[in-house]
This record gives C-alpha cells, structure tokens and sequence, in this order.
C-alpha cells in the first residue's frame, strides 16, 4: 500500500512539473531562462528516481536555453552541466561525461582562476570518469593538477588531501607505476592517520570537559600511541605530526595535574622539554 502511494504521489509530482513547463512555455516562451530552470529542476526529479533516460533531453534542453540567453560562458550553467555529467557516469556513458566536465571547468577558471578549489573539484570528477573508463595516462596529469590546487588552497598537511593522493595513487598502480603510488600512498595513510589523532584530542577534551577523567586519559593514550606511529615524510610531504604529539602531550599533562598525578605530569613534561627529536 505505501509504494501505491508513494508511486501516486511521484505521478502527482511529475505532473505538477510537466503542467508548470507548459504554462511556461505559453506565458513566457521557449527559451525563458524560468523555463531552463523548471526543466533542470523536472530533470533533477528524474534523476533522482533514476530515470536517466527521460532527465537527459531535460538537461540538455536547460543547458540550451542558458547559452542562447546568457552565452555558453555563463556560470549558471555549471549545476545543470554537472547533472548531465553525473547522469552519464551513473550509465556509465564515461566518454560523454568528458565534454561537460571540461565545458564546466572552463566556466570556473574563467570566473575564479585556475587555481581555485572549485576548478580541482571538476578536475577530481574529470579524472575520475577518465579512471573509470581505464584511461590512466589522461588520468594522471588532471589528478596531479587537482593535487597541486588542493595543496595551496588546503596546505600541504591537511587531512583532506587524502582522498586526491589516494586516487593519484590508484592511477599510478594501475600503470604499474608502483615506485610513484607507495609514497601517495602512505602520506595518504599519515593524513588519515593524523585526522584520527586530532578526533582523539577533541573526544578527550569534551570527556575532559565533563568531568570523565578516566575517559579522557584513554583517548589520549589512544592518540598518543597513533601519533607516535605517524612517520616523519620528506619535505612537503611531511604531515606535521610532531607538531601533533606535542600538543597530544601537553593535554595529557595538563589532565594528569588535573587528577592530581603530578609525578607523570612532569615525566610528559621532561618529554617535552626534550624537543622534536625526543617526541617519538
């Protein structure tokens, strides 16, 4: 009885959305720039009902409307381009993904610069589909160019880095490149690593906060332990993780003084005292 009614209401739905386009397109004409919205958002209707077949021409007819009106450099373009990129993966129609994915990062450079992060967002999704379709060697220099946005606009040890090393590594694997992918990979493994040392801190200090002495204490045992692990990487590569276990450290110590165990306190604090090459 409930998928009747949800299919009802899915007939009701799509109806709504054919009658509003067809008084559209009496009212106003066929290339309304409302018209191109109302077929973007009857696509996304479809789309999310996986009904790429009939999302498509919608889509195409929006992208359409927008160029004639607004020209094919506008930025109101880039969701709907995105859609129809997206539908194509989703049928795995990679080769025609390829041309709105590059139509929308043109879009972007031109209003942001090519080094913006939404540039590297398209690019991510551009590499993707070449992957997909097994094109590693057309792979490679996007996710390298999307790595190199990444790192200025994120700095070279954030953790969101991760997921763009993980997948220049996986290119670089399936050439056989495997001298290149071990390094991505393990910086990748530090990052991740490196985020869940800072989740302990932050569970620790809201235990801390709540008075879960013992609580707090295992998560930065937890922490400390990881921390130690985290390798020193060359360079740029490095992902800050002394830096890290000195600050681990430190919130340790002050909890220890807190319970009142001033003895192991001072043993963090002669740690520290010992400087970067005495943390790990």
């Amino acid at each position: 009885m409930y998928s009747g009614m949800a299919a009802a209401r899915n007939t009701d739905a799509e109806r709504a959305y054919l009658r509003i386009i067809s008084v559209r397109e009496k009212n106003r004409g066929m290339d309304d720039l409302d018209l191109a919205a109302d077929c973007a958002a009857l696509a996304t209707f479809y789309l999310d009902r996986k009904r790429y077949a009939v999302a498509e021409p919608n889509l195409r007819r929006a992208i359409v409307i927008i160029e004639k009106r607004l020209g094919p450099g506008d930025p109101s373009l880039v969701p709907v381009l995105d859609s129809i990129a997206a539908l194509y993966v989703n049928t795995k129609n990679f080769a025609a993904a390829e041309s709105p994915l590059r139509h929308a990062i043109s879009i972007q450079e031109s209003v942001y610069g090519p080094n913006n992060y939404n540039v590297a967002t398209y690019l991510d999704s551009l590499a993707m589909t070449f992957y997909l379709s097994q094109r590693y060697a057309e792979a490679e220099p996007i996710y390298k160019r999307s790595l190199s946005i990444w790192e200025v606009r994120l700095g070279g040890d954030s953790p969101q880095l991760a997921t763009t090393l993980d997948n220049l590594a996986v290119v670089y694997a399936a050439q056989e490149k495997f001298a290149l992918a071990e390094p991505l990979y393990q910086r990748s493994l530090a990052l991740r690593e490196k985020d869940a040392v800072l989740s302990m801190n932050n569970l620790a200090l809201a235990l801390d906060g709540k008075n879960d002495n013992a609580g707090a204490e295992t998560q930065y045992k937890r922490a400390i332990t990881l921390a130690e692990r985290i390798p020193t990487l060359p360079g740029a590569a490095n992902v800050g993780e002394a830096a890290l276990l000195q600050r681990t450290l430190q919130n340790y110590a002050t909890l220890l003084r807190k319970m009142g165990r001033e003895a192991d306190a001072r043993k963090i604090d002669a740690r520290l005292a010992g400087g970067r090459s005495n943390l790990k």
